[in-house]
């Protein structure tokens, strides 16, 4: 399945201003990404939404998701921040598959790249990049 790029861009500015947070499209960036959260979908679509962001962008929506100063967030918060962002994500993603698509736990992801046949959507934040891939 194949998403518009303003339904992508729905659902990551909608997720992110859930936050406080808001990102513009960038049609240039991904460099720098390094922290990233998976979920997977299955049914009647089978494929994967990932979330990729910078580590500033993690630790930014980990304090807004907390209220918690930058001395306190550590990288169980950021990778349960991000979680939650692709979840969020996700499901608003989800509204446009077909009936019977399930969705896994968002999960910490490992390695950015080899997303060839994806879409991939690219937003900054004050400088820092988020990155929407969809398989």
């Amino acid at each position: 399945m194949t998403f518009t790029p303003h339904i992508a861009q729905y659902a990551v500015r909608s997720a992110c201003e859930m936050f406080g947070i808001v990102v513009q499209e960038d049609r240039e960036g991904g460099a720098g990404v390094e922290l990233g959260a998976v979920v997977q979908v299955s049914g009647a679509w089978e494929g994967r939404v990932e979330l990729w962001c910078t580590r500033r962008f993690g630790l930014k929506l980990a304090m807004e998701a907390t209220g918690l100063p930058i001395a306190d967030i550590d990288d169980a918060l950021v990778t349960d921040a991000l979680c939650e962002l692709t979840n969020i994500t996700s499901g608003a993603l989800k509204s446009m598959l077909p009936s019977g698509c399930t969705m896994s736990v968002p999960v910490a992801a490992k390695e950015f790249g080899g997303h060839v046949a994806s879409q991939v959507y690219r937003f900054r934040s004050n400088g820092e990049m988020v990155v929407l891939v969809i398989q």
